[in-house]
């Protein structure tokens, strides 16, 4: 896969996702098909989310995710969502990532919990 077809890809799943989270219902982002489960709410923030980690996961040879310092977002309602999901596409992270990801790879390592795996 070349990264212009990751870019046109990206564009078209922006699009998709988009018109999902704008049919979320206000009245039922606290709904969820188990007790096990994610809410709507939840499940959506996290999808809104994952946008903005495309420059840490694709651009970095570091990405911090620990569980002490880390601050998941959480939306408050539907127009949370689309407010969040439009300014994490609009930063254009995934612009720097892209390019990063056409870089040849380096030998960094990442390391968490005292764990080194090589890139």
């Amino acid at each position: 896969m070349t990264i212009e077809t990751l870019a046109k890809e990206f564009e078209h799943e922006v699009g998709t996702t988009r018109n999902h989270l704008e049919r979320l219902p206000a009245d039922k982002l606290d709904w969820r098909p188990h007790r096990k489960s994610f809410t709507v709410r939840g499940l959506a923030s996290h999808i809104v989310e994952c946008v903005g980690w495309a420059d840490a996961v694709l651009g970095r040879a570091e990405v911090d995710i620990n569980p002490a310092t880390y601050k998941s977002f959480e939306a408050g309602s539907t127009a949370d969502l689309l407010s969040a999901f439009d300014g994490k596409v609009a930063e254009g992270g995934w612009a720097g990532a892209l390019d990063a990801a056409s870089q040849p790879a380096t030998a960094a390592a990442n390391t968490y919990a005292g764990l080194t795996s090589p890139l």
